[in-house]
């Protein structure tokens, strides 16, 4: 069994945290009958480590630069204790063979070439070398001394170049920008790829003799120039549909395009994740998508495609837990109560939006959703109160915004939501209690009017963002906005709301990120201290009837 997994972060990114628990998950698969436990050694207490094995790894310590204040492996390698094996990163064998060397995040910045001592560790079976900085020096082509090596991780460890030819005669586990070589289509045993969010250039090899493969993640990349199985700017070939082991294809965020082709021989299909967002892709569905009966998750968004799509076709995706369809240049017909041979499955996330929606899905029936999206359609009327029970106390994610709905059905109660969005739908009435769950909500572009409703105090104390921006809010600011110290942005902007700003407002900038009054007929004077760990990146208080001198104290804001 192969293993293969190339990733990367971009320049100018944020390094991701390290991930200890990836080499955890990967050794369980015991590819080679070996198996630690994480951060430790599982070694026999009668047999230490060969006093030629303690040499090499005390040369490669020595020779390696790295920091010994960030360090906790490296730095503990010494003399006095003879048992290398009870080296913190160490894994051996019974004879007292090095087989794993674990060098994570071990701040190693240089020190690794064609001349290491790692590289005369002949037994070495997995050697993770992730989330080090080697300054995108080259790959050393000497892992092909490493005839044993079966997991080897270098992601996020800033190695650069092409990588070497050598590599692909090892099973490898990889994070490196370049060229891939020709030869990993002789990789006949690959079982699983990752190339992922990586800055691969030129062409990808075939790998339509993989014929093991389960996984394969081509997603978030800029390869280039003709794809073998096409490039990363091309066509999907039919053939990669075909592999018969294959289980999970992701290939979103690249520039794919043409049409999707028919997956052949559905009924022997293993695929249960097809992730295909982010791309150029046109044309038509094809039938054959849904006819996948092991298919779990299916997300096609942002891209070109079109055509009629009957949601009634989803029945036969009895497995699928996730849909995303939206953003292409579908129309989606509900087609009313859900008939024929299947259930419609239970889904726990359904994302709809802009596929030219004109009713609800029927959803009553489904009792594990958690994130449904049907923003940025045609649907009218009000919106049923039984959408506010769909998930049975499980939905957090509801997303109703840019359509042509009047009001709310009453009775309603909003349940235990994490984000909330309304805004642009047409509303009336009173402003909605939004739930005390809620991190982010959104009511603007609306007709809600009056006064905000004085319950709502304890209901935002968790909100991160609250936008109730040009409705027909009155009165003044309420006080109970003071109690919601979590908000990092408030807008009420475009309503006819009067009297002072609440002085909260101002000195609890170190946490409101954008201020948004402007639009109003707020009057007084701007007082309070802006503090100076204010984090105020926006402030507009324009179009207001506000009087006197800006504090000096907002040169304490980033604004």
């Amino acid at each position: 069994m192969t293993l293969i997994v190339f990733q990367a972060y971009e320049i100018g990114k944020h390094r991701p945290q390290c991930r200890k628990e990836n080499s955890t998950r990967i050794r369980a698969r015991s590819y080679s009958g070996w198996c630690t436990e994480a951060g430790r050694s599982i070694v026999p207490i009668n047999a230490q480590c060969l006093e030629d094995q303690r040499s090499l790894l005390l040369q490669l310590k020595n020779t390696v630069k790295f920091d010994s204040s960030f360090s906790t492996k490296l730095v503990q390698w010494n003399h006095h204790n003879k048992d290398c094996c009870l080296w913190e990163g160490i894994t051996r064998s019974k004879a007292g063979h090095v087989t794993g060397l674990d060098l994570n995040d071990q701040s190693i910045s240089g020190g690794i070439d064609n001349s290491s001592s790692l590289f005369n560790l002949w037994f070495l079976q997995s050697l993770n070398l992730a989330y080090n900085n080697f300054n995108f020096a080259q790959i050393p082509s000497t892992f092909i001394n490493l005839t044993s090596l079966t997991y080897l991780n270098l992601s996020y460890s800033d190695f650069g170049g092409q990588i070497p030819i050598e590599l692909s005669q090892l099973t490898s586990n990889t994070n490196v920008s370049g060229q891939l070589p020709n030869s990993i289509a002789n990789l006949t045993q690959l079982a699983y790829l990752d190339l992922s969010t990586d800055m691969f250039t030129g062409a990808v090899p075939s790998l339509q003799m993989s014929k093991n493969l389960t996984h394969i993640d081509l997603s978030n990349n800029n390869l280039s120039g003709p794809f073998s199985f096409t490039q990363f700017e091309g066509r999907i070939p039919s053939s990669l549909f075909g592999l018969p082991s294959l289980k999970k294809f992701l290939l979103s965020n690249n520039h794919f395009d043409g049409s999707l082709p028919e997956i052949p021989n559905t009924s022997n299909s293993m695929l249960d994740t097809l992730e295909l967002q982010g791309n150029k892709l046109e044309g038509e569905i094809p039938s054959s998508f849904f006819d996948l009966k092991s298919l779990n998750i299916l997300t096609l968004s942002s891209n070109n495609l079109n055509g009629t799509i009957q949601l009634q076709n989803v029945q036969k995706l009895v497995n699928l837990t996730t849909l995303d369809l939206s953003y292409n240049n579908l129309s989606i017909e509900t087609g009313g109560n859900h008939s024929g041979l299947h259930p419609f499955p239970q889904i726990t996330t359904l994302k709809l939006a802009s596929c030219k929606l004109r009713n609800f899905p029927d959803l009553k029936d489904q009792t594990e959703m958690s994130d449904l999206d049907l923003s940025d359609n045609q649907i009218g009327g009000e919106i049923p109160n039984w959408i506010w029970k769909v998930g049975n106390g499980s939905l957090k994610y509801l997303n109703l915004s840019l359509n042509f709905l009047k009001n709310l059905q009453e009775p309603y109660v909003i349940p235990s939501l994490y984000f909330l969005d309304l805004h642009s739908i047409h509303l009336r009435g009173k402003l909605p209690l939004p739930p005390d769950t809620a991190l982010y909500v959104d009511y603007s572009s609306n007709y809600f009017g009056s006064s905000t409703p004085v319950s709502i105090d304890n209901n935002i104390l968790s909100a991160y963002s609250f936008y109730v921006a040009n409705n027909n809010l009155t009165r003044t600011i309420p006080i109970f906005i003071c109690n919601a110290r979590n908000l990092n942005a408030l807008d009420m902007s475009k309503n006819s709301l009067s009297g002072p700003i609440p002085l909260c407002l101002i000195v609890w900038t170190e946490t409101i990120g954008t201020l948004n009054l402007g639009k109003n007929r707020l009057s007084g004077n701007l007082s309070g201290i802006f503090q100076e760990n204010c984090r105020l990146e926006t402030l507009d208080l324009h179009d207001n009837q506000l009087k006197g001198k800006i504090p000096e104290s907002i040169s304490n804001c980033s604004l």
